[in-house]
């Protein structure tokens, strides 16, 4: 019982470390929004998020372009006393955030 209940809290601990929100570095394709887990794609976005599902794609040329509009704010409060600044508010804005796809595939037979 012990064991089980030790690893649900490190389960949950682990859960909210990775925790980054929708303006992070694995967000770089704006299907990432409409749907989080990419990692098992097999669409053109496959370039970025799962190179080995690029041989469902048919034979061919294939382009990829989207742009996303990211802005985010976040307020840190800090509650170490020997730091001056109790809250640091960070800003985030980037209108244009475009992302460009392009793959080229030929012959997946063996």
């Amino acid at each position: 019982m012990r064991k089980q209940l030790l690893t649900i809290i490190a389960t949950g601990f682990a859960t909210i470390v990775m925790a980054g929100g929708i303006v992070t570095n694995t967000n770089q394709n704006a299907t990432y929004i409409r749907m989080l887990a990419r990692d098992a794609s097999t669409s053109i976005d496959a370039v970025y998020f799962n190179p080995a599902g690029m041989v469902k794609l048919d034979d061919g040329f294939h382009l990829y372009l989207s742009n996303q509009s990211l802005f985010q704010k976040k307020t840190i409060e800090n509650k170490f006393p020997l730091l001056n600044d109790d809250k640091y508010v960070g800003d985030v804005a980037a209108p244009l955030f475009p992302n460009f796809y392009a793959v080229y595939k030929k012959d997946s037979k063996h």
